[in-house]
């Protein structure tokens, strides 16, 4: 990658800063949710029906299900971010076998694209 692309980038800070605040937006729908109807749906299903609803599209994948589907994601297109699956962190050991961090589970984030960003490989 060279510079001139690093610098268009945003940093994955702040793209995680930015699922975390639409999260916490997403939390309060999924309270209000099983509020009225008795049932609390995963906060990424209410993230992905956030994205539905902000550009009017219904179908979403990650680049590797869209290019097994025969479609490629379009140049400088903007990925939508959910939460990936949780990886375990396995504790750090000092020299002196002292635990100087325990284990803990991180949350990646996941890319996706709509059906509008994508164009059938030629």
């Amino acid at each position: 990658m060279t510079t001139q692309q690093q610098t268009k980038r945003r940093p994955i800070k702040a793209e995680r800063a930015e699922l975390i605040r639409l999260s916490e937006i997403a939390r309060l729908t999924q309270q209000e949710i099983e509020a009225t109807q008795g049932v609390k749906p995963p906060i990424n299903e209410v993230l992905l029906n956030m994205h539905r609803h902000s550009t009017q599209q219904t179908e979403f994948h990650t680049l590797k299900e869209w290019n097994e589907l025969g479609f490629k994601v379009r140049r400088n297109e903007k990925s939508f971010r959910i939460w990936s699956k949780p990886v375990k962190v396995a504790a750090k050991k000092a020299a002196n076998d002292e635990v100087t961090q325990a284990s803990y589970e991180f949350y990646p984030m996941c890319c996706l694209f709509h059906a509008g960003q994508v164009e059938r490989r030629a």
